[in-house]
């Protein structure tokens, strides 16, 4: 009577290590621990946090730049709604009687401005506008106006300055 236990038609590749070469009998059997050494965990985690706070430092860098660009846009929204009323106004300084909006009376002028709002998200921003308005010599009637609005933001001084010439209409 055969043993089926170890019978010729039971292929020998199925005994244990035979079919990883790369592995042993004896260490399988051995019962090997395969892990990380500390070193390995200790540089892994390092080079990890490194990366962790490179990004953080990019994003906050990122998110410096969005808020100091809104802050600009509204600087320029302020200035380019007091241009676009130069634009609108009506000016004829040579008729009966002549039509010279205040806007454009010769002089500076200068008045408070709030930059925040919710549009920016970023609270109350106090800005100046200062508004400069002058006669071209030689220019008929033409005035030259220049607006300017200075505000502080992140502990400097900024500012945004827009010019155009009004002509008589």
């Amino acid at each position: 009577m055969t043993n089926l236990f170890f019978s010729a038609s039971r292929p020998r590749s199925r005994l244990v290590g035979a079919t990883c070469p790369a592995v042993s009998r004896d260490r399988l059997l051995a019962g090997s621990q395969a892990g990380f050494t500390l070193a390995e965990v200790m540089v892994a985690l390092t080079i990890l946090v490194l990366g962790a706070v490179t990004v953080t430092q990019a994003l906050l860098q990122l998110n410096r730049q969005a808020a100091t660009a809104r802050v600009m846009n509204a600087a320029k929204a302020e200035a380019l709604s007091r241009i676009w009323q130069v634009a609108q106004c009506a000016y004829s300084p040579d008729a009966l009687p002549a039509v010279i909006p205040s806007i454009l009376t010769t002089g500076t002028t200068t008045t408070n401005v709030d930059l925040g709002s919710n549009l920016t998200g970023l609270g109350s921003i106090p800005a100046k506008a200062t508004w400069f308005v002058a006669s071209v010599p030689g220019g008929a009637g033409i005035r030259s106006v220049r607006c300017t609005i200075n505000y502080k933001y992140l502990g400097r001084n900024q500012s945004y300055e827009l010019f155009t010439y009004k002509s008589p209409d």
